[in-house]
């Protein structure tokens, strides 16, 4: 998962230092639609910005591990548990 997550990385500096979007591979472009999609719904903001506060962020896999399944578990539409 390390691997992954450092070669993700590594993408997106190359692409912050100025590769033009055609150079985007389809991968890429996928996941830039689908991040679109996400953040246009209401309930896509409000979970991606739950996931990167309690789940992406937290230094504890056990604190993370919690939080994601707090924030996957809740119904779409019902309001997140912000205190966690």
């Amino acid at each position: 998962m390390v691997g992954g997550t450092v070669a993700r990385a590594r993408r997106w500096l190359t692409a912050a230092r100025g590769r033009r979007p055609a150079e985007v591979g389809r991968r890429e472009a996928a996941a830039t639609t689908s991040l679109a999609a996400l953040l246009h719904d209401p309930s896509g903001v409000e979970f991606t910005m739950g996931f990167v506060d309690r789940v992406a962020r937290p230094e504890d896999d056990v604190v993370a591990a919690t939080a994601l399944r707090r924030l996957v578990s809740a119904p779409p539409g019902a309001p997140r548990d912000r205190a966690s």
